[in-house]
């Protein structure tokens, strides 16, 4: 089979006189090797690794950030240095979805900006 995933994105900037709108075509991806692993994961203020759980190669990951209020925690996602420490590459906003895609041999970690919070982790394997 082909084409198993299939992702469709949209935005919309209308701010006064400047006006966007970003809208490609659907994307298809094809899903070689069945795996998908979605746990809620509470992220602490210290930097700690993203559980892949059973989903050991590349993939594409939706993380959403379940903080209840638009104002609350913050969590910095990245991957890790060759100390094991996290270098910040994305800013997960309270309420906002991310969706990347994941290289083989890649430790992401993850942070809280101020206090515990708890995040939606969706892995496809590829």
């Amino acid at each position: 089979m082909a084409d198993e995933i299939k992702i469709n994105l949209s935005a919309i900037l209308e701010n006064g006189q400047l006006k966007e709108q970003v809208k490609p075509s659907t994307i298809n991806i094809t899903q070689t090797t069945l795996g998908a692993h979605s746990p809620v994961v509470t992220v602490g203020t210290t930097s700690e690794a993203l559980p892949f759980g059973d989903v050991a190669t590349s993939g594409i990951m939706f993380l959403e950030n379940l903080e209840p209020t638009t104002t609350g925690n913050s969590i910095l996602i990245g991957p890790e240095s060759t100390a094991s420490a996290l270098i910040p590459y994305q800013t997960l906003r309270p309420k906002h979805v991310h969706i990347v895609q994941i290289t083989t041999g890649v430790t992401v970690r993850i942070q809280a900006s101020a206090s515990t919070v708890k995040m939606k982790v969706t892995h496809w394997q590829l």
